[in-house]
């Protein structure tokens, strides 16, 4: 079980698809094993796939969806 929060992992996510790109990080398996070879975090494969489509909201992005839409 992996001692990350799930905007963690979505980092470490984003960073393994950003330099390990293609037939590397394909899958969630493979994410999955990449996260454990190089973070040393074993998480379970039901949450990569929940979080290997997701991405980092930029801050200039975040600014633009908070000033359309505001506190909701």
């Amino acid at each position: 079980m992996s001692n990350l929060a799930k905007d963690e992992i979505v980092f470490c996510i984003n960073c393994i698809q950003s330099n390990y790109p293609g037939i590397w990080s394909d899958t969630p398996e493979k994410i999955k094993d990449l996260l454990f070879d190089i973070y040393d975090e074993n998480v379970e494969l039901s949450i990569v796939e929940e979080l290997c489509n997701q991405r980092i909201i930029e801050e200039d992005e975040y600014a633009i969806v908070f000033s359309n839409y505001g506190y909701r």
